[in-house]
C-alpha cells in the first residue's frame, strides 16, 4: 500500500524514505496549524491531512525545539522562532543556556472498517544550540548539536543523522507499527 507524506519539504521526505527504506508519495497540503501542545498540534494536523484523503495512508511530521532555560519555548513553534534569525537566537542562548530538546511527532492516519485510525510516535533527543557556519541548513540542522556528538545535524550524512536524530527515532517507531499492522 502506498504511503503519503504530507510535507512541502523535500529534505523531510528524503529522511523519511531513508528511515523507512520505502518510497513515499509527497502530498503537498497547506495545513493551518493550531496553537497547543506538540501532541495537540500533531493530532490536529493529522486529522486535517486525512480529511479528503480517506483512501490513503497519510503521514505527518511536526517538530519541536525546546530550549530548557525558556521552559520549552519555542516548542512546536520553532518554524516561526527561526524567523528572528540565528544571530538573534545565538545571542539569546549565549545568555540563558544552550541546553535544548529536539522532538518530532510523526503521525499516521488511515481508515479501517470505515473508522479513522490516528497514531502518533515521538522521538526526542537532548542537545545544544551552538554557533556554527552551517546556518543555511534545513530548520535547526545547522545549529543543533546532539548530546555526545561532535557534529551538528547539518554536518552529518543522511544515514548518520537518521541513526540518532529525533525524527529518526520517531520514524523507527512508525516503521515498527507499519510492519506489525501489515500496512507495508
Amino acid at each position: 500500500m502506498k504511503l503519503y507524506f504530507v510535507t512541502t519539504n523535500d529534505k523531510k521526505k528524503k529522511e523519511l524514505e531513508a528511515c523507512l527504506s520505502l518510497p513515499v508519495e509527497q502530498l503537498s497540503i497547506d495545513i493551518q496549524e493550531i496553537q497547543g501542545t506538540k501532541e495537540e498540534v500533531a493530532l490536529d494536523k493529522l486529522q486535517k491531512a486525512l480529511k479528503g484523503n480517506e483512501d490513503k495512508i497519510v503521514i505527518i511530521d511536526d517538530t519541536s525545539i525546546e530550549i530548557k532555560a525558556m521552559n520549552g519555548f519555542p516548542g512546536p513553534y520553532g518554524k516561526d522562532f527561526i524567523k528572528i534569525g540565528f544571530d538573534v537566537i545565538e545571542k539569546i542562548v549565549e545568555k540563558i543556556g544552550r541546553e535544548t530538546v529536539a522532538s518530532t511527532m510523526i503521525g499516521i492516519g488511515y481508515y479501517k472498517d470505515g473508522r479513522p485510525i490516528y497514531k502518533l510516535f515521538e522521538g526526542c533527543l537532548d542537545g545544544f544550540i551552538v554557533k556554527t557556519d552551517y546556518v543555511d541548513c534545513f530548520g535547526f540542522d545547522g545549529v543543533f548539536l546532539p548530546k555526545g556528538q561532535t557534529k551538528v545535524y547539518g554536518e552529518m550524512s543522511l544515514e548518520e543523522k537518521n541513526a540518532i536524530s529525533h525524527r529518526g527515532l520517531a520514524c523507527k517507531k512508525l516503521k515498527e507499527y507499519l510492519l506489525n499492522n501489515k500496512l507495508i
